[in-house]
């Protein structure tokens, strides 16, 4: 086992940070489109040995860290001086030609769009929930920044650790392991349990998609597409994983071998951010410079399903009760569609909500991340429940995963630390 191993208990309470660098840190995170909050790698963590890294090619010289940037100037500040909506724009490299046994062109077409298509759910009195907030400090890097997060086949979650490069491991009680990519810098994403029981993962500065086993050997595979900046990732019902490319406005597919296939997203600058298999056969993602839902089958053919108006920056994507559940921070709300693009809107509680990562709860119910510091679910009869995280704004919920001990388990971007939250029954 690699030597960076650390038992820790639940952090306690500590004074907020400075608000104004928790709101820009909070804007450029609902972007994630290369998740550029920038923060020193701890110095005195040891790294794992050399002989448990492969590469699995060579990587392109050309690939280049993705540039985002976080236009505040329209987000109307929400209770003085609380939490703002960041518009993003991609800065997207013209891409390299890709050999034509590499890529396949998607067939598309756009799904027709009714008047009025958004049915908005009668939500229930939003509640406060009892269960305790845990959380579990990183204390194998500081500044790790943890992004996404997963249930490992061994048990233990496993989460990327964006501002180190590394891939974390945490047990249920809490002792942390983690494990290099190739660099400091790889900048890993999402992250993955594969259907070769290994955990895959995106390094969106990179350029690649990631993969390592519970023993912490790891395989990186370079994109054929330069400044692709791959995001979300998720296992795919044809036994590959698929991924979003958001400033390379692709959807992608790699096989266990390595094989990768690419499809262009037909919505320009687009922006594809999250992605999660459906109950029909088909991946969805979200755009989220394009304010829509797209849906691509394993044959490639992708349909594209527009948000009204004021439902902007869909990001979480996830399959659930009734259909794909998806937060849109723009407009404050979870969204759920089904497979012929009929919406559903449900209200989200605080004007400052900012809903980003999205799951199905060993509960069975929908739960997501607030940015502005909360946990929260939504029942089947469209209840909100809302979990307050300590200080929470200043730490930026971020990824989620249902989780050991019939938990839900979630990262905080800037306080470095994973969180759990008891899910109950009713």
């Amino acid at each position: 086992m690699p030597a960076n191993t650390t038992p820790c208990g639940p952090v306690t309470r500590r004074p907020a940070a400075a608000r104004a660098g928790a709101l820009v840190a909070a804007a450029v995170a609902i972007a994630a489109v290369a998740l550029t909050v920038t923060v020193p790698a701890g110095a005195g963590a040891s790294r794992v040995g050399a002989d448990r890294l492969r590469t699995a090619a060579a990587e392109a010289a050309h690939v280049r860290e993705a540039r985002v940037q976080a236009d505040r100037a329209q987000a109307a500040p929400v209770g003085a001086d609380r939490v703002l909506v960041a518009r993003v724009q991609a800065d997207r490299a013209q891409a390299a030609p890709v050999g034509a046994d590499r890529v396949r062109v998607a067939r598309v077409q756009t799904a027709p769009v009714e008047a009025d298509p958004v049915r908005v759910a009668p939500v229930q009195a939003d509640r406060v929930g009892a269960e305790k907030v845990t959380e579990y400090p990183v204390t194998t890097a500081a500044g790790a920044a943890p992004a996404g997060i997963t249930g490992g086949p061994d048990g233990a979650l496993w989460f990327a650790e964006h501002g180190a490069g590394r891939i974390g491991r945490m047990t249920a009680d809490g002792t942390v392991t983690d494990f290099p990519t190739s660099g400091p810098d790889t900048g890993p994403a999402a992250i993955v349990q594969g259907p070769d029981g290994a955990l895959w993962f995106t390094e969106t500065t990179a350029g690649r998609i990631g993969r390592i086993t519970p023993a912490g050997l790891l395989t990186e595979f370079p994109l054929p597409t330069p400044d692709s900046g791959p995001l979300g990732i998720t296992p795919g019902p044809d036994r590959a994983l698929w991924f979003t490319e958001a400033t390379g406005n692709r959807i992608g597919r790699i096989t266990a071998t390595g094989r990768i296939t690419e499809y262009p997203v037909p919505t320009r600058d687009a922006s594809p951010h999250s992605v999660a298999a459906g109950g029909d056969g088909a991946l969805w993602f979200t755009e989220l410079g394009g304010g829509k839902v797209g849906r691509i089958t394993t044959a490639g053919r992708i349909t594209e399903f527009p948000l009204p108006g004021k439902a902007g920056f869909p990001s979480g994507i996830a399959a659930g009760p009734g259909g794909m559940w998806l937060t849109a921070s723009g407009g404050h709300a979870a969204f759920r569609i089904d497979r012929l693009g009929h919406l559903t809107r449900f209200p989200l509680p605080g004007a400052d909500s900012l809903p980003s990562g999205i799951t199905r709860g060993p509960d069975g119910h929908v739960w997501y991340t607030d940015q502005a510091g909360r946990i929260g679910r939504i029942n089947a009869t469209g209840t909100v429940t809302v979990f307050p995280v300590p200080d929470g704004a200043d730490k930026v919920p971020l990824g989620l995963t249902a989780g050991p001990g019939r938990s839900v388990w979630f990262t905080e971007l800037l306080g470095n630390a994973v969180g759990r939250v008891r899910a109950r029954t009713g």
